[in-house]
């Protein structure tokens, strides 16, 4: 069983998923993080489309950016997953997800969803799990800046557990439930982050990262 970083973002009504992605790409690439995978050909990378005319199958395709960019604007396509890297000894990558969404009180919107996998830190020193929980947390940071959701949140996911997020965009988080469970740890502190939009971020610090034997451990991003 894998342990994954979630981040979900609920972005607002009037603009579709084509919109979406350009921003997505610009701004992920801007902290570093590309459409090649390393070790490939430059310019080769992993996408997932769905066509309309057989909505049922996924196609999972590893090949250049022209196609993807060009199914984006197709009617017929839809572009669910697309992962994005970054370059070095030690890759990390973030998967990104786009489906329209609505959720109870608001309009119809488009709900963003990056997924970073644990094993990036799981058997990493605590100084280098930092550094990299610090990277994802501040490309989140910076998509909020650009897309401006009216909510979002991050937490991890295991063995079927979404765990009670560790930060929030725009509104507190809420209490803990037998649903969303609070990971056991030190006492956490609630810090409110102000960016460069206005907007807000609740982090609840030291966050948690997986260990090894299903353990937890847990680092300031305020250090």
């Amino acid at each position: 069983m894998s342990h994954d970083l979630s981040c979900r973002f609920f972005v607002g009504p009037g603009k579709g998923l084509a919109y979406w992605w350009p921003l997505i790409f610009e701004t992920l690439w801007e902290e570093s993080f590309h459409f090649s995978i390393p070790e490939a050909l430059p310019g080769i990378g992993q996408y997932t489309y769905i066509s309309s005319v057989n909505p049922w199958k996924s196609h999972n395709v590893v090949g250049p950016f022209r196609p993807l960019w060009e199914k984006i604007y197709e009617i017929e396509a839809s572009i669910p997953m697309v992962s994005l890297w970054t370059w070095g000894i030690d890759p990390l990558y973030l998967d990104v997800i786009l489906a329209n969404e609505q959720e109870p009180g608001e309009a119809p919107g488009v709900q963003m969803s990056i997924f970073f996998a644990g094993a990036h830190v799981m058997e990493e020193p605590p100084e280098e799990a930092r550094a990299r929980m610090g990277k994802v947390f501040d490309c989140l940071k910076r998509l909020a800046e650009v897309c401006r959701p009216v909510n979002g949140e991050v937490y991890w996911e295991y063995a079927g557990v979404a765990f009670a997020p560790w930060a929030t965009f725009n509104r507190p988080p809420e209490r803990p439930s037998e649903e969303r469970p609070v990971l056991p740890g030190p006492h956490r502190e609630l810090v409110q982050l102000l960016l460069a939009d206005g907007s807000q971020v609740y982090l609840l610090d030291p966050v948690p990262i997986p260990r090894l034997r299903g353990e937890w451990e847990f680092i300031s991003l305020l250090a």
